[in-house]
């Protein structure tokens, strides 16, 4: 077998292989360890950071399962029609999502309520959104943009007894009562949702 090196190639039989200098193999592992211990700490970072951002919402949303809301008198922004909040019924069950136009992982929890309602698992008139983050007539642009058929109002009151402090903030009630919070996307929340408003 007659073989002609020149310089990291080797002719053999009209075929070009590509040979690779025991020094370069070496500094290419050397370089993918350093490569896996670098992105393995951008990740502990990452996680880290996500955790101290979402560890104060988390605590206070232990902390409000259980308390009670006031009931109050609203404008539903869509239909412009008076409506109250949160039932004083303990018979009606709700779920409230505080969200923003500017908040993307509210738009993803909406949509995917919205595909509830139009599956017939959710009913839209069980769902209250809930902005008092942004002015009305940015609210109600939006609701002039989506097809959502929930109901849109703006309770600073609520946000500030929840104290909410991230969007978005889906809240499970019973009746004015506080069953349940939870702060960011869910892979289980709709679910959950499906089968706690179910229940009578």
């Amino acid at each position: 077998m007659n073989t002609v090196l020149l310089g990291a190639y080797s002719f053999q039989k009209n075929r070009i292989l590509l040979i690779w200098p025991l020094s370069l193999r070496g500094t290419i592992t050397a370089m993918k360890k350093k490569w896996n211990i670098t992105t393995n700490f951008i990740s502990i970072l990452l996680v880290g950071f996500i955790i101290y951002k979402q560890a104060p919402a988390v605590l206070n949303n232990f902390k409000k399962e259980g308390s009670t809301l006031i009931p109050k008198e609203y404008v539903d922004l869509r239909t412009n029609k008076k409506l109250e909040f949160p039932s004083k019924n303990l018979q009606n069950r709700s779920l409230a999502i505080f969200w923003a136009t500017w908040c993307g992982p509210c738009k993803v929890e909406m949509k995917r309520l919205h595909q509830s309602v139009q599956e017939g698992k959710l009913k839209a008139h069980q769902i209250y959104a809930i902005n008092s983050f942004e002015s009305e007539s940015t609210i109600r642009r939006f609701i002039g943009q989506s097809p959502y058929e929930f109901r849109f109002i703006s309770s600073a009151y609520a946000v500030k007894a929840l104290d909410i402090k991230s969007t978005p903030t889906t809240v499970l009630l019973e009746g004015p009562h506080v069953n349940s919070m939870s702060s960011g996307l869910s892979f289980i929340g709709i679910w959950r949702a499906e089968q706690y408003l179910a229940k009578k």
